[in-house]
């Protein structure tokens, strides 16, 4: 096993692939990320770099990152020139990004078949490619953001805090039940999505903190508990 450790860090410009539309909304962080080491174990090349990127967009994405190395190629040490990376702390191949959150030095390992050589003959951080796929929870968050601003915009009827989400399968993954609770939490008004429905008044699922929904119209029977902030006014929850 032949491991280098960075000494200097060497950055290069990010390449995006067409998918993104050379969109930089979806960014690498040059100066946070870097080569780190490599190893050589069982015929195997195994590359561990340290990146951090930024989702600057307004919307939920899935990436997946590819590194191209065409010295390493060239000389031996890996047999693919471009290669998928796997996140050290998931094992995955794939990151999910909030709107406007950054996964900030994050270890990922590219590993390809060894092709003879042992060596190293530089420490560069290899071009990185950011490649959007596609993602269920993605489409989902999409259709629940949509969903809180037209329910800000009186779009949906209201009976009883409660508001009934269209007749569609989709709307079960938006909120299950197809419903969407108003409440109040404290002195602020909220949407209550639920991820599970649970039994009675244990349940779990995100809330909407909304300075444009009618107080009168919300519920007050709600206790919000183990909140968690996601992005912008969503916070997960749960309820007892």
């Amino acid at each position: 096993m032949i491991i280098i450790t960075l000494a200097a860090v060497i950055f290069i410009t990010i390449a995006l692939i067409p998918v993104l539309h050379n969109n930089s909304g979806i960014r690498l962080i040059e100066k946070e990320s870097y080569f780190d080491n490599f190893e050589v174990v069982d015929g195997e090349t195994r590359i561990t770099c340290v990146l951090s990127i930024k989702n600057n967009t307004n919307k939920f994405v899935s990436l997946s990152v590819n590194a191209i190395f065409d010295q390493d190629y060239q000389n031996g040490l890996v047999s693919d020139r471009s290669v998928e990376g796997v996140w050290s702390d998931t094992g995955a191949a794939e990151i999910s990004l909030a709107p406007k959150e950054k996964a900030s030095y994050k270890k990922i390992v590219f590993s390809s078949k060894n092709a003879g050589c042992d060596t190293k003959t530089d420490r560069n951080l290899p071009e990185i490619q950011l490649n959007k796929t596609e993602n269920f929870e993605e489409v989902i968050w999409d259709y629940r953001n949509k969903v809180a601003h037209e329910i800000e915009e009186g779009s949906y009827e209201v009976n009883d805090g409660v508001i009934e989400l269209p007749n569609e399968k989709i709307y079960e993954k938006v909120s299950d039940t197809k419903r969407v609770i108003l409440a109040m939490d404290g002195s602020r008004a909220v949407m209550y999505f639920y991820k599970s429905a649970g039994i009675l008044e244990d349940s779990c699922g995100y809330i909407y903190y909304s300075d444009k929904i009618d107080e009168s119209l919300c519920k007050d029977t709600y206790e919000f508990i183990n909140k968690e902030h996601l992005w912008g006014n969503w916070y997960s929850c749960s309820t007892q």
